[in-house]
């Protein structure tokens, strides 16, 4: 069994991933396997169901995991650097304390992961599905969020600096003591939202629904709002726009 298994590394070791030529037992034989960290990385496995695989702290450094299935994965302190998850789905998904620096998680299903403690800075989730997602504690620096879905997601103390939530919905999200400095609101749907504490310092706001949402509602912890200027507006809504 050992010879078998070291057989079986060393062709991994040097033999690249090919999303075409794996078939689902060659797939079963590799879970099998302890994997080695680094043995994924910068391969193609896209489109494979890797559903409750173990992967903690795996190397996946720019691995191309394009529409694979990650449902409920453990991914804790994975490496997924520059990853390419594009369309994956990772509902429930275990991505705590995981180096998600760069990752690209455009039109990613995230219903209900655990990212907290996570590192997103400057991640790519345009458009992904992020209800109920755990992000307490996140670095989120300078994320994007462009039209992504984080209805009653948890971002308790997360750092959204810089991060771009135009048109996101974040209706009944948590964003109690959140850091938002500088974040792009514009146009998002913050309905229900907790904003006890939230620093929301030359946030653009423009156009922002926050009907219901406690950022007036908690005297004892308001959020700490600038009105902003006409060069901020002409940034949000564009050269167009109507800045009064």
């Amino acid at each position: 069994m050992k010879k078998l298994t070291l057989l079986m590394f060393l062709y991994l070791s040097f033999v690249p991933f090919s999303a075409k030529a794996f078939n689902q037992r060659a797939l079963v034989k590799i879970r099998a396997l302890s994997f080695k960290q680094n043995i994924l990385a910068t391969t193609s496995i896209a489109d494979h169901d890797f559903t409750t695989t173990d992967l903690r702290g795996r190397g996946l450094r720019g691995a191309d995991l394009r529409e694979a299935d990650l449902i409920e994965a453990n991914l804790r302190w994975a490496n997924l650097f520059q990853a390419n998850l594009t369309g994956t789905d990772l509902t429930k998904a275990n991505l705590r304390d995981s180096n998600l620096i760069k990752t690209n998680f455009t039109r990613a299903n995230l219903t209900g992961a655990f990212l907290s403690g996570a590192n997103l800075f400057n991640a790519n989730l345009n458009t992904t599905i992020l209800k109920g997602t755990w992000l307490i504690g996140t670095n989120l620096k300078n994320t994007k969020f462009i039209n992504a879905n984080l209805e009653n997601a948890d971002l308790t103390g997360a750092d959204l600096t810089g991060a771009n939530l135009f048109q996101a919905n974040l209706t009944d999200a948590k964003l109690s003591k959140a850091d938002l400095t500088k974040a792009n609101l514009t146009r998002a749907d913050l309905t229900g939202a907790d904003l006890s504490g939230t620093d929301l310092r030359g946030a653009l706001l423009t156009i922002t629904d926050l009907s219901g949402s406690s950022i007036t509602a908690s005297p004892k912890k308001p959020a700490l709002i600038t009105i902003m200027t006409p060069e901020q507006k002409e940034y949000a809504l564009g050269s167009g726009a109507i800045c009064d």
